[in-house]
């Protein structure tokens, strides 16, 4: 899953290209070395959340921890004497809204692993997935007002987007191989599954009539394409050809702005009625569509996500002409390395994740 360290640990023989897992699958799995007598492999990973501990694996799949504690650790090298070399570090992600009209961000962030998104349709509530410690194994999907009031935990999964009318909200729920598309209520009600009918969905959001869902998904042995599922049941129907990913809804339902084949941003229609077209002056290797206005543009992060601070702009998909440009960093920027889940909302409002890393490096000895 893109931007997710979630995995396990394998050896490569280089000759045969045999590939041989030797680890359990972890929540974060991040650094890794070979141990000096070259007999294990050394690496850090955490079971649930992200605070990672050091272990050890051997070619036949004993693991073992080598050292453990408080706190998040990162191995970045072995040295052929035994020491290692490891940084302690105070990983967060929070998150920066501004609400509709407001001259001032407010800091939303719940637990420790805040990952934004979506913004509600009337831009007072923000849509979050907690996938650190506080979330739990499988991730939890949470809302909350950007008034500040206290989030509010609707099940578990990672968080998609709001419904039209704002009073559900979708998510996807199940291992990465194979997650169910589930409906939550805001409030009083009961939770809706809706079968992924042997699809690997990476993504999904409501058309605009509330009664049909638009995913970017695979089926077995093919690549992704964007596919529309009934609220109500039914087979879900393929929209795009293959491969297109990375999917992004108009506020009209009409069209979706989507990855190609040739990693260029194409516009496609959501009825098929015609074929994908090229969007100008943008290039997947850097950029990103990050969403739609309500005349039809699209918003554009321009770099990545670590260019800082982040220039959101908006551009004619037709052309590729620039007509604004917004610039976004939290006022305290102290560690802050990244931003992501880049979600603008009506009337000025906007949201987005931070990536918060303050750490120490460490020379430690007596690692056995």
């Amino acid at each position: 899953v893109i931007n997710d360290d979630g995995g396990s640990i394998a050896i490569v023989d280089v000759g045969s290209r045999k590939k041989t897992t030797i680890s359990p699958e972890y929540a974060s799995a991040f650094g890794l070395a070979w141990s000096p007598d070259g007999s294990e492999v050394w690496y850090t990973a955490a079971e649930v959340g992200g605070n990672r501990l050091l272990y050890a694996a051997n070619p036949s799949g004993r693991t073992r921890p080598l050292a453990r504690v408080a706190g998040n650790l990162t191995l970045y090298d072995v040295a052929r004497d035994g020491r290692v070399l490891v940084s302690h570090d105070n990983v967060q992600i929070g998150i920066i809204a501004r609400a509709p009209g407001a001259s001032a961000d407010v800091d939303l962030s719940w637990l420790d692993w805040s990952l934004l998104s979506d913004i509600s349709p009337d831009g007072r509530s923000v849509l979050f997935s907690e996938t650190g410690e506080g979330g739990g194994r499988g991730y939890s999907v949470y809302v909350r007002g950007m008034d500040g009031s206290a989030a509010v935990r609707l099940g578990e999964g990672t968080s998609q987007r709001f419904s039209p009318d704002g009073k559900s909200v979708l998510a996807l729920v199940g291992p990465p191989s194979g997650p169910d598309l589930v409906i939550y209520p805001i409030g009083a009600g009961e939770s809706k599954k809706i079968a992924a009918a042997g699809l690997v969905i990476r993504g999904a959001a409501w058309l605009p009539d509330g009664k049909r869902i638009l995913a970017g998904g695979r089926e077995p042995g093919h690549k992704a394409r964007g596919w529309i599922f009934a609220v109500d049941g039914g087979k879900p129907r393929p929209i795009t050809p293959e491969p297109y990913r990375g999917i992004t809804l108009s506020h009209d339902g009409t069209r979706l702005a989507a990855v190609g084949p040739d990693d260029d941003f194409y516009v496609v229609p959501v009825d098929g009625s015609g074929q994908p077209v090229k969007i100008p002056g943008i290039s997947n290797l850097q950029d990103a569509v990050v969403g739609w206005t309500a005349e039809g543009k699209i918003w554009v992060r321009r770099g990545s996500g670590a260019h800082l601070p982040l220039r959101i702009q908006v551009v004619d998909p037709a052309t590729g002409q620039i007509e604004s440009e917004t610039q976004l960093m939290p006022a305290d920027a102290t560690g802050v390395n990244a931003l992501q889940g880049v979600r603008m909302g009506p009337n000025g409002s906007y949201a987005y994740s931070y990536y918060r890393n303050l750490g120490t490096l460490y020379q430690v000895e007596g690692v056995r």
